[in-house]
């Protein structure tokens, strides 16, 4: 009995040796350099259990720069537009990306961003994943959710939106057109604010 006791205690105590080791490792910091493809400047990269897991933070915000033309002139474009995502690597290889964008813009007419404004705001998320790592970027199968783009004008009054889900064969359920958006209806709405 008392050998069985201390084989059990010995057995214990090798398991949470296993289990501690195994939680060291699993959060080491890794060399984004080292995994295909490399994540964006700025990402942290840690070991899981069986692989990376990297975080990242993309600012792709801007002042006043020109965007688009409508029938009332050059559209200057402001935006805060931070996007937060989490990366899963196996074998250096990604094998899943999501991204998560809160935004939130305004176009003016003035390159200056005075005078009347369109505000416009994106929340939204995209998912890779079952794709080739090796291959560019923009040929990955991409399933997004959420408010993707929201245009509205004078007392937050909507001129334009496009939310729900598109799927990786490209069908969409939920709310709006983005073929709605280049409509010469849209163009007035849009205009008729700014030129107020």
């Amino acid at each position: 009995m008392r050998f069985r006791l201390s084989m059990i205690v010995a057995g214990i105590s090798c398991v949470g040796a296993v289990f501690a080791a195994g939680a060291a490792s699993a959060g080491q910091s890794v060399d984004p350099s080292t995994l295909t493809p490399e994540p964006p400047p700025g990402a942290t990269c840690q070991a899981t259990g069986k692989g990376v897991t990297c975080k990242t933070v993309f600012d792709a915000s801007f002042q006043n720069e020109p965007a688009f033309t409508l029938s009332c002139g050059q559209i200057y474009e402001s935006a805060n537009d931070v996007r937060r995502g989490t990366r899963w690597y196996v074998d250096g290889l990604l094998v899943r990306r999501l991204v998560f964008q809160n935004a939130d813009g305004r176009w003016s007419l003035s390159p200056t961003g005075e005078g009347p404004t369109v505000r416009w705001t994106a929340q939204t998320s995209w998912e890779n994943s079952n794709f080739d790592a090796t291959q560019p970027e923009d040929t990955w199968p991409t399933t997004q959710h959420g408010m993707t783009f929201k245009v509205v004008g004078d007392h937050g009054r909507p001129i334009f939106q496009y939310t729900g889900l598109d799927r990786t064969d490209g069908s969409h359920s939920g709310h709006g057109d983005w073929a709605q958006f280049e409509t010469p209806e849209t163009d007035a709405a849009i205009c008729a604010v700014l030129t107020s």
